[in-house]
């Protein structure tokens, strides 16, 4: 891959010693570099993170997002971003197959569908295995304007939309898978504790705003709270 289309992965990461290593293996063949901006874990997560070739930095965790992806992009050299967490893998795709994305002039950024798998972990290997879908932009070119935005579920799209046609971003046949949703890791990081701290010191300065309450009852809803929800 020459230096006009290499790849820079970017995570943000706290105690994720657990899928890591997967989630790295996923994706070392098609990037250049990796940048793992560490949020505060105790466990073995940085050993693993550098043991992998990657480029670690310590980042205070300040409840938001958004800043914390784009503190990961101003330490990126690469002229396209790809953004995972370390809860997802990229499904299998060649080396040829993905360069050919980047060599598409007239695009700044790629929508890819996410699937984000629900319910007990024995259900990935069964027929009945429950998943919801969503298409992000988490593949797109390393611009200075192209920044993250939201405290929470935040995107790069807006960004990109502002500054180009909408044609400038469209859909990549790339596929993530996310596991971040099975109920042992829900429990094991606590994640509606997170979010919902979040979602609330955001609604104190916007308390009407839609994203914000839907945001809210997805999570009660998550839960099995569907009344608050």
């Amino acid at each position: 891959m020459t230096k006009q289309e290499s790849v820079s992965l970017c995570m943000i990461v706290k105690d994720e010693e657990k899928v890591i290593q997967a989630c790295l293996d996923s994706i070392r063949h098609l990037v250049d570099e990796i940048i793992v901006v560490d949020t505060g874990s105790s466990d073995n997560t940085v050993k693993l993170a550098t043991q992998a070739g990657a480029k670690v930095c310590s980042y205070t965790w300040k409840g938001n997002f958004a800043e914390a992806r784009n503190f990961a992009l101003e330490h990126a050299s690469g002229s396209w971003i790809l953004v995972l967490d370390a809860d997802e893998e990229l499904a299998p795709v060649s080396p040829e197959a993905f360069r050919q994305l980047l060599e598409v002039e007239e695009v700044e950024g790629y929508f890819i569908q996410i699937n984000n798998f629900l319910g007990p972990a024995h259900y990935l290997s069964g027929s009945n295995r429950l998943k919801t879908t969503d298409q992000v932009v988490r593949l797109f070119r390393n611009k200075l304007t192209y920044r993250f935005e939201g405290a929470i579920h935040e995107q790069a799209a807006p960004s990109i939309l502002r500054l180009n046609h909408s044609e400038a971003l469209t859909t990549a046949p790339l596929l993530i898978n996310h596991y971040g949703y099975l109920d042992n890791r829900l429990q094991l990081k606590n994640k509606f504790q997170r979010n919902t701290e979040i979602i609330y010191n955001e609604l104190k300065k916007n308390p009407d705003d839609p994203f914000l309450l839907y945001c809210l009852g997805l999570e009660h809803y998550q839960q099995g709270k569907v009344r608050e929800g």
